[in-house]
C-alpha cells in the first residue's frame, strides 16, 4: 500500500472518529442540560432517571445523591440551575468526563440566594444511552 494511501486512510479514520465523539459530545451535553432543567424544575422523576443505577462515587450511591436532592427541593420554594464552561471528554466507547461550572439559585425566605461551584462530572453508557456515573 502506497504511503499516501496510508496517510488517506488514517486521516478518514480520525475524521470518522471525531465525528462520532462530537455526537458523543453532544448526547453528552444534552443530557446536562436535561439536568439543570430538573433541578430548576425540582423534578425528582426526571433528575434520577440521568443517574446510572450503579451510581458510586467515593461511597455514594444512586439512593445517597436521589435523598440530597429531595432534601434541597424541599428546602427551597423555587431553584434555577445553569451550567457552563463545559469540557467534556470522551474516554472510550463507554466512559466520559466533564468538567463544568453551575450557577444554582435558591428563593427561601422571600429572597435569592447564589451558588456558584465547579464540578468533575463521570458518566457511563449503558444501552447506547449516557448516564451520570459519578461527580455529583
Amino acid at each position: 500500500m502506497s504511503k499516501a494511501l496510508c496517510s488517506l486512510l488514517l486521516l478518514l479514520t480520525l475524521c470518522a472518529t471525531a465525528g462520532c465523539n462530537n455526537i458523543q459530545k453532544s448526547k453528552i451535553a444534552s443530557l446536562l442540560d436535561a439536568r439543570d432543567r430538573a433541578v430548576s424544575e425540582q423534578s425528582l422523576e426526571d433528575f434520577s432517571v440521568l443517574l446510572t443505577d450503579k451510581y458510586d462515587d467515593h461511597g455514594r450511591s444512586k439512593i445517597d445523591v436521589v435523598a440530597q436532592m429531595i432534601n434541597l427541593f424541599e428546602q427551597f420554594e423555587q431553584i434555577s440551575m445553569h451550567s457552563h464552561d463545559r469540557i467534556i471528554r470522551i474516554i472510550d466507547e463507554a466512559h466520559a468526563q466533564c468538567e463544568q461550572t453551575y450557577t444554582l439559585k435558591v428563593f427561601a425566605d422571600e429572597q435569592w440566594r447564589s451558588l456558584v461551584q465547579k464540578e468533575q462530572l463521570q458518566f457511563e453508557r449503558i444501552n447506547e444511552q449516557w448516564r451520570i456515573s459519578g461527580g455529583l
